[in-house]
């Protein structure tokens, strides 16, 4: 098999997929409860977990009837391919920090075992990142146990401190997009010695900041830097992308091969919010894989 090929047919882990872009542009208006992403991811690139976030308090019907249709579709697929699956309520950046409080609190009520973390999207109405604006909501998370990410270090304009403040003021145990953090060395450092995982979307970046899938993209910097980045589609639909094309495309043009992308697939593994019998199964999973995969 060629390179691109090897790459595609890796076993992979998907942390960072907004779920409404995941759906095909002629049933979105139907909300096809991500049953066919699921089929489309496994076709293109082998998805064996996918983790999505969702804005729940943005739809105009309850929190548990939109976590409802999701469990009901991811659950049908996970039977029918064999693909995990988590789900990660986000703060919506554009509400109050009070609305972020709300739907960490809805969350905890809840309560269900499929919704795995909190995450932060979108911008402020100044249209900036400040991850500082929801300390008390990821406070409140960290307390009772759910794991916190967040969209920073991403846009034009922003900076390596985002990065810091989602480590050190929202105690973040992943980190989305996360460019930036190659502005400042002293930052990529504290992120290499904390090996804390990058969810990386390359060609959301072609679209959002322009840049080309050359061996100076920053995810390309950030990969040799040392980082435990891991690779995503973002909004599949939106982008026109799938989790193959992000790893038997992006990666070769970047400059990386083989066992770069093997390398990655596995931190996919390692940086997944799964219980640690599951992650153990996918590991093993991924590595005879991997190695059957180099044997042929």
């Amino acid at each position: 098999m060629d390179l691109a090929d090897y790459l595609r047919r890796l076993p992979k882990v998907e942390l960072h997929c907004h779920f409404v872009a995941t759906i095909r542009p002629e049933t979105l208006i139907e909300l096809a409860r991500a049953y066919e992403s699921v089929q489309d991811a496994v076709a293109a690139g082998n998805l064996r977990h996918r983790e999505y976030f969702v804005n729940a308090d943005l739809f105009p019907i309850p929190y548990a009837e939109v976590l409802d249709a999701m469990v009901a579709g991811l659950s049908a697929a996970e039977r029918d391919f064999g693909v995990g699956f988590g789900i990660i309520p986000a703060v919506a950046r554009h509400r109050t920090p009070e609305d972020a409080v709300a739907l960490v609190r809805t969350v905890l009520d809840d309560g269900r075992p499929e919704v795995v973390g909190i995450g932060q999207d979108y911008l402020t109405p100044q249209n900036t990142e400040s991850p500082e604006l929801w300390t008390e909501a990821y406070d409140l998370a960290r307390r009772h146990g759910l794991n916190r990410t967040a969209h920073v270090a991403e846009i034009p304009g922003s900076t390596a401190e985002a990065v810091t403040i989602a480590i050190e003021q929202l105690d973040c145990t992943r980190i989305d997009h996360g460019y930036h953090v190659m502005d400042d060395p002293a930052v990529v450092e504290v992120a290499r010695e904390l090996q804390i995982p990058f969810t990386c979307t390359p060609y959301s970046t072609q679209v959002l900041s322009g840049w080309e899938m050359t061996p100076e993209h920053p995810v390309a910097r950030m990969i040799r830097a040392g980082l435990a980045v891991t690779l995503s589609t973002d909004d599949p639909t939106f982008f026109r992308t799938d989790i193959g094309r992000e790893y038997a495309e992006a990666l070769p043009a970047m400059g990386f091969g083989a066992e770069d992308g093997a390398r990655i697939a596995l931190a996919g593994v390692e940086a997944a919010w799964l219980p640690p019998d599951r992650k153990a199964r996918l590991r093993a999973e991924f590595t005879a894989e991997i190695e059957a995969l180099g044997q042929g």
